[in-house]
């Protein structure tokens, strides 16, 4: 097994509070509504100013490879942290930073993505009120083996990438192909709306 807390070298948790609002901040508070299917979805985040970044992150600055991870409502969505460096964590959400000599940070993420850990995460929060992860908690939590050297986890998390970066396209493609069929589709009912037969 491998504790989490074997392989971060620190872990910071939200303000709780809710960060203030400027329409006009470019700097986000992602909290765990913009954090589904493991991406940041930034129409779901709370723009803030670069001073309530400075305070929302005077623990620890958030920097390209730490992992955020929702600890409530829901358990278990972890996001990678962007590399403009202009994410703040968000409430209901706790900052960890990968230990570089004992984890690559792809390969934790990936770890933690899985859909067994993600069901071992909501688990482990289920025994309170409301279900919710505390910081000792996700130190103590552990991958059911071993994590093996940072090399083959680089090349293991390089792999996983490569087939996400593929599925990626495919998405897209699809997506593409589903907005030409759509116009197709619209075009042929304006055809059939603006036919009419001819008289005799």
């Amino acid at each position: 097994m491998t504790k989490l807390g074997s392989v971060i070298s620190d872990i910071v948790d939200c303000e709780h509070k809710t960060a203030p609002l400027d329409d006009q901040g470019e700097y986000f508070a992602v909290g765990t509504p913009a954090m589904a299917g493991n991406v940041i979805n930034y129409s779901q985040a709370r723009r803030i100013s670069r001073d309530t970044f400075v305070e929302w992150t005077r623990r620890l600055t958030p920097k390209v490879g730490d992992l955020l991870l929702a600890r409530e409502a829901p358990v278990g969505p972890v996001v990678e942290m962007p590399a403009a460096e202009n994410v703040a964590p968000g409430q209901r959400t706790v900052l960890m930073r990968p230990d570089s000599h004992v984890v690559d940070r792809k390969y934790l993420y990936y770890a933690l993505s899985t859909p067994d850990t993600q069901t071992r995460l909501k688990e482990k929060a289920a025994g309170s009120t409301v279900a919710h992860l505390n910081v000792a908690d996700i130190r103590s939590f552990e991958f059911p083996w071993v994590f093996p050297a940072v090399g083959v986890q680089q090349a293991i998390a390089e792999v996983l990438g490569a087939l996400d970066d593929k599925i990626a396209a495919n998405q897209e493609v699809a997506l593409r192909t589903d907005r030409l069929a759509m116009a197709e589709f619209e075009r042929a009912i304006a055809d059939a709306t603006e036919w009419r037969p001819v008289s005799d």
